[in-house]
């Protein structure tokens, strides 16, 4: 089982590396769903990928 001191230490490991990305509103999923959508785009990071935390973890 992963622990929140396990997420906290690997924060703590490759927090130099990841960058904070923007949320983006989703009017259409919103519209969608009847609920307010956002979108996290990962692939914003510095690498261009969505699995670069696993890569550096």
């Amino acid at each position: 089982m992963i622990s929140v001191d396990n997420i906290r230490q690997a924060r703590e490991r490759i927090k130099e590396h990841i960058r904070v990305t923007p949320l983006h509103a989703a009017p259409s999923l919103s519209e969608l769903t009847g609920a307010s959508v956002s979108l996290k785009l990962e692939s914003k990071q510095v690498t261009g990928s969505f699995k670069v935390r696993g890569a550096l973890n």
